[in-house]
């Protein structure tokens, strides 16, 4: 049995409504999937209620007793506040662990405890895995663990336990399905502000920028019969800035933003795990924007299937 007992570091100060409800999903659905696909791999049972705040917008955790694999499933949708209190009780049974383990001896070969706080932890390697297949309870955390040959092996089993609710899927096919109809081509644009102005602000590019970024796609795709943008953003876009422009605009709820970029046949954007789950999760190739000056090149386009 693994345990997730903490969660992803996400920026500090962030800023805005949508970022604050927002705070840390994508790096929590990739750390996810790659404790799940692990776990999906050597049938090993994964619990992991760290990803409280998000489970009920997923098909494979709002019903999931313990937003766990394999599901343990009940037909009513679960509280956050139940997996909150269960989180808090996963971290004393945690320090009660290492307690037992520390006066009885013979626990050491029950209990285990990794923590990876620096270098890359590949789950792929047969002595990593195995430091959790032979212990009965391994209480995990850390953002740099990774088994991309696994998570590609299960990435279809990854992708459906992360498919949005049902009204999220409707929300984003009745303003996809009109707009597919009226142009060939449909680029999603991920305008990602908020918290990159302190945390990474070499990323941190001003509406005019994107005006300008907008034009050189355009120039790019200018071969392509009647393409169109999608806008994504983490904060309110003043439309009339992209008013010369086919730009058509997300719902601004933080899931359909996501998932709507997976439905679009190119992305752009900054530097994001956001963005980076959308070209997983629909197998969409994504040209990040690197810096004000970025080529767009056929080279540059990538589906991502790990991070």
């Amino acid at each position: 049995m693994i345990i997730v007992t903490r969660k992803p570091v996400v920026a500090k100060n962030i800023s805005t409504n949508n970022i604050e409800d927002n705070r840390g999903l994508a790096n929590r659905m990739w750390q996810f999937a790659y404790f799940l696909a692990f776990a999906m791999e050597h049938k090993i049972t994964l619990i992991n209620f760290s990803f409280a705040e998000h489970a009920e917008h997923f098909e494979g955790t709002r019903k999931n007793l313990f937003c766990s694999f394999p599901q343990i499933k009940v037909p009513f949708a679960i509280n956050i506040n139940w997996l909150n209190r269960m989180f808090k009780i996963s971290l004393w049974f945690k320090r009660i662990s290492k307690g037992l383990r520390r006066r009885i001896p013979r626990l050491n070969s029950l209990f285990s405890f990794i923590s990876i706080k620096e270098n890359y932890f590949n789950l792929d390697k047969k002595e990593n895995y195995e430091l959790i297949t032979k212990y009965k309870i391994v209480f995990i955390e850390g953002w740099k663990i990774r088994c991309n040959r696994t998570l590609i092996r299960h990435n279809h089993a990854v992708k459906k336990y992360f498919m949005p609710r049902n009204k999220n899927i409707e929300n984003v096919e009745n303003i996809i399905k009109p707009i597919k109809k009226k142009h060939d081509i449909l680029i999603g644009l991920h305008i990602r502000r908020g918290d990159y102005k302190e945390y990474a602000p070499q990323y941190y590019f001003t509406y005019e920028d994107y005006v300008l970024f907008i034009m050189k796609i355009i120039k790019y795709f200018k071969d392509e019969n009647n393409i169109a943008f999608i806008i994504c953003s983490d904060e309110n876009i003043d439309q009339a800035l992209f008013e010369q422009f086919p730009c058509y605009y997300s719902t601004g709820h933080y899931i359909e933003d996501m998932y709507i970029l997976s439905k679009c046949n190119y992305i752009f954007g900054v530097c994001s795990t956001f963005s980076l789950w959308a070209s997983f999760f629909g197998e969409v190739p994504l040209h990040t924007i690197e810096n004000k000056d970025f080529n767009i090149t056929k080279e540059g386009f990538k589906i991502y299937q790990s991070l």
